[in-house]
């Protein structure tokens, strides 16, 4: 049996953690408690409910961010491989402007480059007196 000098200080923690879960659950009923055992009793029927909505709510707002990410990446990704097609399509069309028809192996190589070898090959094109010039060594 509890003593029962101390029912006053288990009275007053009771409705001091019964406000305490009140204000941290956010809108959530928590009735108020004056017993220590309407606690335990309170917590035992609605901890594993109110932890699953936790999750769930951590879930859902994680799969929210991950997909923005994505998305936000996969635009980006889209944006680069756009450049990097609308180069070589410039490099090809000034190169057929310049020296005629593109030899497949050329085709070939445009289309293994980096985007960087790219310009560095629309730059030689500019002052380029033969084909192989733009693609020689440097």
């Amino acid at each position: 049996m509890a003593d029962d000098s101390l029912r006053p200080l288990r009275q007053t923690f009771a409705v001091w953690i019964s406000q305490l879960l009140k204000e941290k659950m956010s809108g959530e009923f928590v009735k108020e408690l004056h017993e220590l055992q309407e606690i335990k009793d309170m917590l035992a029927e609605n901890i594993d409910s109110w932890f699953a909505e936790h999750e769930k709510k951590g879930l859902e707002k994680g799969l929210q961010q991950g997909l923005q990410q994505g998305w936000e990446k996969g635009v980006q990704q889209g944006l680069q491989q756009g450049e990097m097609n609308g180069e070589m399509r410039a490099l090809k069309l000034m190169l057929c402007r310049r020296f005629g028809v593109i030899p497949s192996e050329i085709e070939t190589k445009i289309g293994q480059a980096s985007a960087q070898q790219i310009e560095n090959w629309l730059l030689a094109t500019m002052n380029a007196e033969r084909l192989s010039d733009v693609f020689a060594e440097q």
